[in-house]
């Protein structure tokens, strides 16, 4: 016969071993031959797969007794024969009382040996199969055991979730060497959800399983049994890692391996619920009757769930309507008190809750006020005030610190976690468990806090916390509500006391935040903005909080790009300050136009302990701060100082003028007048007389436009004819005019005369003449000026002063009134021209621009003065 059974023979006579190792042979058996008890051990403890063992009972060494008792103790189902050359009755008791099989004495009949080994082998297989039904039996027993334990445990939860998780933990006590169940339920008819359980009890967050397969398993509603599964690469999860929050497959996959894999569908009224899926290393353990508790267990699972989702929506219809009746007695009064003790009231209702507090925040000063509590004859200890007012502050601490985008509800059991106040014995607390919720409205400063206490542990569900927590956004309502009216009524009562002191306060703050105009940045080494100040960002027209990881790009600073960026990379590259300073000259500055622009470098601390030396060659430059600093207002009162002081010399210098010349002019005049007098009209001395009294009168006229220019800071508003003042200032540049060979055309209409201050009129057109004259002289060809004056509107006379010079480069256009700018060589010009012309134009009330001829050379200024201004 073939077997697989291996038998070991040991004797010290080499032609027994043999002997009886052919018998054996030819018998089928595995033989294999040991020559002593030494020999004979040494192959056990390397290869102990032995069914049977024939030994001699009298060896040298170690004996046949000695080899049983060995065997005995490490392979208890191994089977023994001694044999023996010396028998003794007391032997063989001895030998059989130790658990040998047979004793055999020699010399033996080899078929006497073959039958007792066909009955030592027999033997061994009864008691094996013995042994393995009465493991079975034992496991059956503690199956069922358990699946009635898990009966009673399903049927008393009302919790989806919960439910789901007892039955998983129940398959995995049910059935043998589960490696895997999982539980699919409906969410909806197309959606499905998993949640699953290894045999370690770590839950999986993916499927093994394909859609497919339990699609079919729903709609057949047939158990699914595949003893030979082979599951898929990344089936098999870490027990330690999947603890750590690791969902990663293993590289050492098992998916080379055989699985049984059973679905059972979940079924209730021959509707589909859900199946439940196990994955076991011992397909063959997987009996008939394991079969029956799995479908079992499936039809109480789905029950269970069917249950739990029949509670959930009752408890969902019994929280809506106490919501609704909730937001209603919420909603019903405007007083704070009431809303408070309205607030406690039905949470403590719903909730079952022995006491309730709410605290309330007060963002100014960053403190919890006073604290409202309604319970019904409950005192609390000193312990449980502490810890109620610890929670608070703490839950509000937290929504702080994260920036006011999470309602996280704390919920604890003071059995359990304690708080800081470790010290204090638990038997101190009178409340075992405190839910808090804050009352907050998402990115506001929080409400205050609902506290729920109870005397019991662990008192409080999800469900509860999920109702307390709508309940607190509409109490935050209601409070906020409430503060509200209060709030305005205050104000009302209020209002006409606090109107100027609130316009007053209104004024001086207005007044800081226009004050502070100049702009600040940080930036990193890549140019982009780390920090920006809302002054700067409102400069250029974005927000601060756009402009944060910008880069500083021409699409931000223009044509200032490229002088910007050389000074901030230099600053970054030599830790060094770095200067850009407004220049008269500099036309290209973009968004820092009559701004002094400085940067200073941010150094990275180092690690050693020479921190402090920023001079070390490990400091680096980790940011730059960079300052645009306004100057426009230092430019125009440098611009107001260069010209007073320039008037004030030619005041200086028209006086002695004034001075020198009326006192011999007085005398020339008063002469030729009286030699006029004297003299007939048909005299030839008389024209010549005549033009002696004209030029007397046009020199004085001279001197007083001097003297009258030289008071300019002086505004004296009469009414003003403005062809007198054009003739005044044609008067004064007529001889550079003449001197340039530059033609003068004069059209002015009959205007009525307006207020205005003569002197800076006569120096305004003087200005814009002689820069006309100078824009013809740089263009090099003959040049004419027109001036023009007529009505534009009803109240307004325009004057336009246009020439066939130069013109004007469009990149100069915005710049051409800003203080000491000027297109002229240095030297030819400080740069204050213009500005003083429009400082004239605006303090008259008018205005003037300055544009390029169209389809001819030079400009065209135009003056709009009113007629009447509020100077006067």
């Amino acid at each position: 016969m073939d077997t697989t059974e291996r038998i070991l023979i040991v004797d010290d006579e080499d032609k027994v071993r043999e002997l009886i190792k052919l018998a054996l042979a030819e018998e089928g058996y595995l033989v294999e031959t040991a020559k002593d008890g030494q020999h004979a051990l040494e192959i056990l403890t390397a290869d102990q797969a032995f069914e049977l063992i024939i030994t001699d009972l009298m060896m040298p060494g170690i004996s046949g007794l000695d080899v049983l008792t060995r065997v005995k103790s490490h392979l208890p189902t191994t089977e023994v024969i001694l044999i023996t050359a010396h028998g003794a009755l007391n032997t063989a008791i001895e030998a059989l009382r130790q658990g040998a099989h047979d004793y055999l004495t020699k010399p033996f009949n080899l078929e006497e040996l073959i039958h007792s080994v066909q009955q030592a082998l027999a033997y061994r297989r009864l008691k094996l199969e013995k042994e393995d039904l009465l493991a079975n039996l034992q496991l059956q027993v503690s199956a069922r055991n358990a699946m009635v334990k898990a009966g009673q445990r399903i049927v008393t939860v009302l919790d989806q979730q919960e439910v789901i998780h007892t039955v998983l933990e129940a398959a995995i006590e049910i059935f043998p060497q589960v490696e895997l169940v999982l539980i699919y339920f409906k969410v909806t008819e197309t959606e499905l959800k998993v949640t699953g359980l290894t045999g370690e009890r770590v839950e999986i967050p993916i499927s093994p399983l394909t859609d497919t397969v339990i699609a079919e398993v729903l709609q057949s509603k047939q158990t699914l049994y595949q003893p030979h599964w082979l599951s898929p690469k990344d089936f098999s999860f870490s027990p330690t890692r999947q603890a750590q929050g690791d969902q990663r497959p293993e590289a050492d996959s098992l998916a080379t391996e055989e699985r049984l894999l059973v679905i059972e569908p979940m079924t209730l009224a021959g509707v589909s619920l859900g199946a439940l899926a196990i994955v076991s290393l011992r397909p063959a353990a997987f009996n008939s009757d394991y079969s029956q508790l799995l479908t079992m267990l499936a039809n109480q699972a789905a029950i269970a769930i069917q249950n739990a989702r029949l509670y959930a929506e009752a408890r969902r219809v019994d929280e809506l309507e106490a919501l609704s009746e909730a937001g209603q007695a919420l909603n019903r009064h405007l007083d704070l008190q009431e809303t408070l003790t309205t607030t406690l009231a039905i949470t403590r209702s719903l909730t079952g809750a022995s006491i309730g507090n709410i605290y309330l925040y007060s963002p100014d000063s960053h403190r919890i006020g006073p604290v409202i509590t309604l319970g019904e004859e409950l005192i609390l200890s000193d312990a449980d005030r502490r810890q109620s007012a610890e929670i608070a502050w703490n839950l509000l601490k937290h929504y702080e610190d994260n920036h006011h985008i999470e309602q996280e509800v704390t919920v604890i059991n003071v059995q359990a976690s304690p708080t800081t106040l470790t010290e204090t014995p638990i038997d101190s607390y009178k409340i075992l468990t405190w839910m808090a919720v804050p009352l907050v409205r998402t990115s506001n400063p929080p409400v205050g806090v609902l506290e729920l206490g109870s005397e019991k542990s662990n008192s409080f569900s999800t469900d509860d916390v999920r109702l307390v927590q709508v309940i607190a956004a509409q109490a935050t309502t209601a409070i906020e509500n409430a503060r509200l009216y209060e709030e305005v009524r205050q104000r009302l009562k209020q209002l006409a006391h606090q109107q100027e002191e609130i316009l007053r306060s209104h004024r001086t703050l207005q007044a800081l935040f226009d004050g502070i105009t100049d702009g600040l940045y940080i930036v990193d080494r890549h140019l982009r903005i780390v920090a920006i100040n809302q002054a700067e960002a409102k400069r250029l027209d974005r927000t601060s909080e756009s402009l944060l990881g910008q880069t500083c790009d021409t699409s931000l600073w223009n044509e200032a790009t490229s002088a910007m960026t050389r000074i901030v990379l230099n600053t970054f590259e030599t830790g060094s300050e770095g200067n850009w300073e407004s220049q008269t000259d500099s036309p290209h500055r973009g968004p820092f136009t009559d701004r002094d622009v400085r940067t200073y470098p941010i150094f990275l601390v180092p690690t050693s302990s020479n921190f402090f030396r920023q001079d070390e060659k490990d400091a680096k430059v980790s940011q730059v701060i960079i300052l645009a600093q306004d100057v426009s207002e230092k430019r125009q009162l440098q611009a107001s100082l260069f010209r007073s002081a320039n008037l004030a010399a030619v005041g200086r210098l028209a006086s002695s003028i004034a001075h020198q010349i009326n006192n011999p002019l007085t005398v020339v005049i008063a002469n030729s007048q009286l030699m006029q007098l004297e003299a007939s009209l048909d005299s030839p001395d008389y024209p010549i007389i005549q033009d002696i009294v004209e030029a007397g009168t046009q020199i004085r006229q001279i001197v007083q436009n001097l003297l009258d220019f030289s008071t300019q800071d002086s505004y004296e508003w009469f009414e003003t004819d403005i062809e007198d003042t054009l003739e005044d200032a044609l008067a004064l540049v007529a001889h550079p005019l003449r001197k340039s060979n530059i033609e003068v055309i004069k059209r002015v209409d009959q205007l009525n005369p307006i207020i205005g201050s003569a002197s800076h009129l006569k120096m305004l057109w003087m200005n814009l003449l002689l820069n006309a004259r100078d824009a013809i002289i740089e263009r090099g060809e003959r040049g004419h000026v027109r001036i023009t004056a007529a009505k534009s509107e009803a109240n307004f006379i325009q004057v336009q002063i246009t020439d066939n010079g130069q013109g004007i480069a469009p990149e100069y256009q915005e710049h051409l009134f800003r203080p000491f700018f000027t297109t002229k060589s240095p030297g030819q010009g400080l740069g204050l021209g213009l500005y003083t012309c429009r400082t004239i134009v605006e303090y008259h009330q008018g205005n003037i621009t300055i544009n390029n001829n169209q389809g001819s050379p030079g400009v065209t200024v135009t003056v709009t003065l009113p007629l009447k201004n509020d100077n006067r």
